[in-house]
């Protein structure tokens, strides 16, 4: 039996900007998930199993996605002032 793939886009882009001869600025921005594509777990193997019912999966709760880093889109913006 095989389980549904896993698809996962992650972005960054990343800024430097120098202000003074020893004064620099970064600005980040990171994208976790970006398209927010759901990765489903591996359906029920055994009969008896609640999740199989004639090979499909049922649902896709917090237990059956595959793990949190996977579920909702993330974004983070920083800033970094090196002297």
């Amino acid at each position: 039996m095989r389980g549904p793939g896993i698809f996962v886009l992650n972005l960054g882009l990343i800024r430097n900007f120098k202000l003074t001869e020893s004064l620099k600025l970064q600005f980040r921005a990171e994208a976790y998930s970006l398209t927010n594509t759901p990765n489903y777990g591996n359906p029920g193997a055994t009969v008896s199993n609640a999740s199989f019912v004639n090979g499909r999966l049922t649902s896709y709760g917090g237990y059956d996605i595959i793990s949190s880093a996977t579920g909702q889109r993330q974004v983070r913006f920083a800033l970094k002032l090196a002297f």
